[in-house]
């Protein structure tokens, strides 16, 4: 009868096995989320260093080389410090009428409007090149680059046949001219020629040319994880998902090291992870992607991961229910085994004769605690609740209302207290009278209460009569201090009819 009810509650939704490189991949992933704060701090401090340096710079070549590292520091970490450097490089530029520096900044604005989606501010850019200081100075390569990434963004944006005919022709155009301004040292002309042999499906051909490159020892981690990302993206396409998530968890480390706000990897790894059935890590993974996409403003990232939140936290809000009720069932059933076994022991007692009905009580008085500590449960875990709901709404201030708020705990108290009013006269109904017997007439106790109900002195000889004699245990219970549960017990011995020294054993008798 209680096999279902055992099966329910140990089946727990657990994660696939990996294979052992890209578990250890994932628990990497894992740590640095852990390290994210310590990882924050360092680029925060290498960021205010360059500030320095900008601040200390005495030309205006040095002023634009620190603005230049401050751009490439902020541009997939934060849009509008990118912008805002990406602004006083240009400003310098013209300042010192210098083509090649103007050409940059240029450059460097598109592909920080490119990250945002703003695909028509990004082209207006690269509209003031100069291409023939450009063409001098090796800069077409970059200019050409961006140029190829926004028609390529823009082809994947569209549902306009015309239009995306049109973008396909430019992607096209600025394809070719890419393949003839890249040389095999930069890692733009790896990426594009991927994307070539890719699209093609010469997915062996471009595996090797990236393996080949990654051999490189001298790659930075940037390189390393748009080198690991396009070896996943081939794996992808090529149908070999455990090699895709593999390079595609290599690529999210990267991402997490350095950091950056504007990867691809993390979100890939939480949509292979989500089809694996590792909901928690797909939960964890497309969250951060989430807050970090957003913290970044890159707009081009938010659409691609639109589609996967709402799949992945519907799943995981589903196995958080499931868990929820495992654990009420598993409290339900403990409380059930609880219950049999005093019901056990109460036969077993009554069979003998020679055991007290004060253990009876004690028992009969355990069951019924049992049932209000299931009830406490409960009642916490409709707290916990409504404690993640306003955690999920980001509504920081209704917790820190809950948190400071005695509310809860107060009524709680109170309810605790009533039913341990209610349940200690049940079993002893005739308490209160059977106490005042013991003391003078004029030290009685209790006696304006209302029926059913204890004050905290009268709660204090209950637990006496409940074997509960240590004044430590008392006043935990209670909340009361040590001082006034002594206090309480001084009350009782002055206060006693008859011989003061024995008055606690008469208490723990009565009822009996």
């Amino acid at each position: 009868m209680l096999l279902p009810v055992f099966l329910l509650l140990f089946t727990v939704v657990g994660r696939p096995a990996y294979d052992p490189p890209i578990q250890e991949s994932l628990r990497e992933i894992d740590r640095c989320l852990l390290m994210q704060e310590e990882i924050t701090m360092y680029k925060e401090a290498r960021i205010d260093s360059l500030q320095a340096l900008g601040v200390a710079a005495k030309t205006l070549q040095d002023q634009y080389e620190v603005y230049d590292k401050l751009f490439e520091e902020y541009l997939k970490w934060d849009s509008d410090s990118a912008f805002y450097y990406g602004n006083r490089k240009k400003a310098l530029a013209e300042e010192a009428a210098n083509p090649v520096l103007l050409n940059d900044a240029a450059i460097d604005l598109a592909k920080r409007h490119l990250i945002s989606g703003m695909y028509h501010d990004a082209l207006d850019a690269l509209g003031n090149i100069d291409y023939d200081a450009a063409a001098l100075s090796g800069q077409l390569s970059q200019a050409y680059y961006v140029h190829y990434n926004i028609y390529r963004s823009l082809v994947h944006s569209t549902r306009d046949d015309v239009l995306q005919q049109k973008y396909k022709a430019l992607e096209d155009q600025y394809l070719k001219a890419c393949l003839a301004t890249l040389t095999p040292q930069m890692w733009e002309y790896h990426n594009v020629y991927s994307y070539l042999l890719v699209d093609n499906r010469q997915y062996q051909e471009a595996r090797d040319m990236l393996l080949n490159r990654l051999d490189d020892g001298n790659l930075s981690l940037e390189d390393l994880s748009n080198l690991n990302f396009s070896l996943g993206r081939i794996y992808d396409e090529w149908g070999q998902e455990d090699q895709a998530l593999y390079y595609y968890a290599q690529s999210a480390i990267n991402d997490l090291i350095q950091p950056v706000r504007q990867g691809l990897s993390l979100m890939r790894v939480a949509q292979y992870c989500f089809e694996k059935g590792d909901v928690q890590r797909a939960y964890n993974y497309i969250i951060r992607s989430h807050s970090d996409a957003l913290k970044c403003d890159a707009v081009i990232r938010l659409h691609q991961m639109a589609g996967l939140i709402p799949a992945i936290v519907q799943t995981h809000e589903n196995q958080e229910r499931l868990r929820r009720i495992q654990l009420n069932l598993l409290v339900g059933t403990l409380s059930l085994l609880l219950g049999l076994l005093f019901f056990a022991r109460l036969r077993l007692r009554r069979s003998n004769r020679r055991l007290k009905t004060a253990n009876q009580l004690k028992d009969a008085y355990l069951g019924e605690f049992l049932s209000m500590f299931a009830e406490q449960m409960n009642s916490l875990e409709r707290y916990r609740v409504n404690l993640r709901v306003a955690a999920r709404r980001n509504d920081f201030n209704v917790l820190l209302d809950e948190i400071r708020s005695d509310t809860f705990v107060e009524s709680e108290w109170n309810l605790l207290m009533e039913k341990f009013d209610k349940t200690f006269l049940g079993l002893y109904p005739h308490f209160v009278e059977q106490l005042n017997e013991l003391l003078l007439p004029d030290k009685q106790i209790g006696l304006d209460l209302p029926a059913g109900v204890l004050n905290n002195q009268l709660r204090c000889y209950a637990l006496i009569r409940l074997g509960i004699t240590k004044s430590g245990r008392i006043a935990k219970f209670l909340r009361l201090s040590s001082s006034t549960v002594y206090n309480f017990r001084n009350a009782l011995r002055a206060s006693a009819r008859g011989s003061r020294s024995d008055i606690e054993q008469q208490l723990a008798t009565l009822g009996e």
